[in-house]
């Protein structure tokens, strides 16, 4: 089953880690291998975001470079922007999920 998503008119993927060069910022939910197809080594697409359980299977699975992996705290708000130039804000805050360790719910604003 294919659970990745790429939100429509945004630069954001949630995991989906194929690089079609419109999405720029990559979000983990968890890391079942359904949810982490198109991740490997090499991976330089950008920062992926992810909780802190997460990151670390990804890094110990797929041994991605650390700078390329970002924990987000679980009900803390971080401010991100999909653009470049900073004039584009998005809020994201993180929540578990109650699925598998690390597993977690994305809150867009």
């Amino acid at each position: 089953m294919n659970t990745a998503q790429r939100i429509p008119n945004t630069p954001i993927g949630v995991d989906t880690f194929s690089f079609d060069g419109r999405t720029r910022l990559f979000f983990l939910s968890h890391a079942h291998t359904d949810h982490t197809v198109g991740l490997h080594p090499s991976w330089d697409f950008g920062t992926i975001y992810c909780s802190q359980v997460t990151r670390n299977i990804i890094l110990h699975k797929y041994s991605i470079q650390e700078r390329y992996v970002h924990e987000l705290e679980l009900g803390v708000p971080t401010l991100l922007y999909m653009d470049d130039s900073h004039k584009v804000p998005l809020l994201v805050t993180v929540y578990d999920a109650h699925h598998c360790p690390g597993a977690v719910m994305f809150l867009f604003e």
